[in-house]
């Protein structure tokens, strides 16, 4: 019965998480960044023109993510701008499935299994990982569990997932090569030293030849803020609260394994390489373990957990909820529900409480439907924040990225009433350069056509909220 409860549990978590995701959808938050570059990024890799985003950029020049290119085709079978949130839950649920089957192999009694799937879909970090905007990290729910299961009992299979780790972003083989070494340690494994090795290699090398090559800039000076050391020393030195905050959150589950005897290696040894990098890090998101950095960091430390639990007693018990499991699984339980009301997203948290998770908004639908008038072809330019749900096109760009990248638009696109000084600015200047002319408007969507009849602009321009000339909001 306890059981089937948490089993409920799990598909109504993984159910609320969907819902939220769609909701937030709706509400406009999947901005130019990160959603819209890896919208745009993706539907142009599955249309030929690989890596390419905005109007001239390419997405290897902030991320060597070559995996990436392998979920492009789905843009062909559902062009659609909600397809990457679709994927992002997917990945998660795909993640759950082979977590399922590396408890059922490790031979977890099945209340704790069950405990730790919920662990796994409804802790905080997963569900602000996921009610986050698209990353290619989200990719670790899937590939890290795969590699674990292929370490643990197929290692003929290992280097299927590795690759695919190792090109999901330059920096990723790092996340996962203590795991790597784990396993060659632990199991005597010799063939296992070369593969980290040559995951250490490669991680070495993408940082410091790949990517200058790739880009014409070293890693550093794409990252001068994150690599600065004046700014490490800064943030360490102010913020050690936090970074002892996110670490305790990180690693409550696995209390009580820490102090079981070498049931603390696996769990400290699997992040340990990544949670130094976040903490080092003077990046707020990084060093609280926020949003989407925590996708790849927890779900080592849950295998971690996993791993000392194959090695030690549950591996030799029977398959029945014996006291120990239950007490273990009863602490889980309690773990998830108290971080849930604290720090959680879903209903009855405290996050919750955002409008944005509690209802659907008719904002999105409307922009959308305004959005079919516009062909595919010709570059767009319009609001940042709107930019991820219009970037099914091959040539896109934002009225900020219009100061440094003056290319002309064919067709712009705008919500009247919410146009800030700044973008009303560029938007005159183009009239008057371009030719710009309203074609439709659907209140309060508007779509201006270089060369169209001016005749409607002065009333379009009129449903601005902010007066013509004033400048107090500088946001893009």
């Amino acid at each position: 019965m306890v059981i089937l409860l948490l089993a409920a549990l799990t598909l109504a978590t993984m159910t609320g998480l969907v819902i939220a995701q769609y909701r937030q959808f709706t509400w406009g938050k999947m901005a130019l960044r990160d959603y819209g570059i890896y919208f745009n990024m993706l539907w142009n890799t599955a249309h030929g023109d690989w890596f390419r985003y905005l109007t001239n950029q390419n997405y290897l020049s902030t991320h060597l993510s070559f995996s990436l290119t392998l979920i492009a085709p789905l843009f062909l079978l559902w062009d659609d701008p909600i397809t990457l949130t679709v994927i992002q839950w997917v990945c998660l649920a795909v993640g759950a499935l082979l977590f399922w089957r590396i408890l059922a192999l490790s031979r977890i009694p099945p209340l704790p299994a069950s405990a730790l799937l919920l662990l796994f879909v409804g802790y905080p970090y997963v569900q602000r990982s996921m009610l986050s905007e698209f990353h290619g990290v989200h990719l670790y729910y899937v590939l890290i569990p795969w590699l674990y299961l292929c370490l643990a009992f197929r290692k003929s299979w290992v280097w299927i997932p590795l690759l695919l780790t190792a090109g999901l972003r330059e920096d990723a083989v790092f996340t996962i090569l203590p795991m790597l070494l784990y396993f060659a340690a632990a199991d005597q494994w010799k063939v296992g030293y070369l593969w980290s090795a040559a995951a250490a290699a490669y991680g070495i090398l993408a940082l410091t030849m790949l990517f200058p090559w790739i880009n014409g800039i070293t890693i550093d000076q794409r990252r001068d803020i994150l690599l600065n050391p004046e700014a490490i020393r800064n943030s360490l030195s102010h913020q050690i609260l936090k970074r002892l905050l996110s670490s305790f959150r990180l690693f409550l589950p696995a209390l009580p394994l820490l102090f079981r005897k070498h049931g603390w290696i696996p769990v400290i040894t699997f992040p340990l390489l990544i949670l130094i990098i976040l903490l080092a890090s003077p990046e707020r998101h990084h060093y609280c373990i926020d949003r989407h950095y925590s996708a790849g960091i927890f779900t080592c430390v849950l295998l971690g957990m996993v791993e000392a639990l194959r090695r030690t007693e549950f591996y030799t018990e029977p398959r029945t909820a014996s006291r120990r499991a239950w007490l273990f699984s009863g602490f889980l339980v309690s773990v998830i529900m108290i971080s849930h009301l604290s720090w959680g997203c879903l209903p009855w948290a405290n996050a919750s409480a955002r409008e944005v998770f509690r209802k659907t908004s008719p904002y999105v639908p409307l922009m959308l439907h305004t959005a079919r008038h516009l062909p595919r072809d010709g570059v767009l330019m319009t609001d940042g924040q709107m930019a991820g749900y219009l970037a099914n096109r091959r040539s896109l760009t934002t009225f900020k990225n219009h100061k440094t990248d003056p290319i002309p638009p064919d067709y712009v696109f705008f919500d009247a009433k919410a146009i800030k000084p700044p973008q009303m600015e560029v938007l005159r200047s183009l009239i008057t350069a371009h030719s710009l002319g309203v074609v439709t408007v659907e209140p309060p969507f508007v779509i201006m056509k270089a060369g169209a009849d001016p005749g409607r602009n002065a009333e379009v321009l009129g449903m601005s909220a902010y007066p013509a000339g004033e400048t107090q909001d500088t946001s893009p």
